[in-house]
């Protein structure tokens, strides 16, 4: 987290322990103020990360297959929400979304009706 300044930056969680990065990607602002972004702990897999700017509210929102969801395009809702593609290499590519104060993430509906 940062105000621009060096004396006003620090960091929030250590997602990835160690001298490996956690990779961030894909940072998008939540209307409620949360930062929603894509990161690995230093497994390989990357998964959604959902943060308040405190060590406690930083916290991973799925778990997809053996390999991570590997999400991509995070878009945000007007309530908090923020939907993303996932893809877990076991399942088909699915669109999910995020709800507030719940920290796993849902399917959406897939408007093909040949798909869950």
């Amino acid at each position: 987290m940062t105000d621009g300044t060096a004396s006003g930056t620090r960091l929030v969680a250590d997602i990835a322990a160690g001298p490996a990065g956690s990779y961030p990607s894909w940072l998008t602002r939540l209307s409620d103020g949360r930062l929603a972004f894509v990161t690995t702990d230093g497994s390989g897999r990357f998964e959604p990360h959902v943060s308040d700017g405190t060590a406690i509210g930083t916290r991973r929102i799925a778990v997809g297959g053996p390999n991570g969801s590997r999400p991509r395009d995070l878009g945000a809702t007007d309530d908090g929400r923020f939907m993303f593609v996932a893809d877990n290499s076991v399942a088909p590519t699915r669109h999910k979304a995020s709800r507030p104060g719940i920290p796993a993430a849902q399917p959406s509906r897939s408007p093909h009706p040949s798909r869950p």
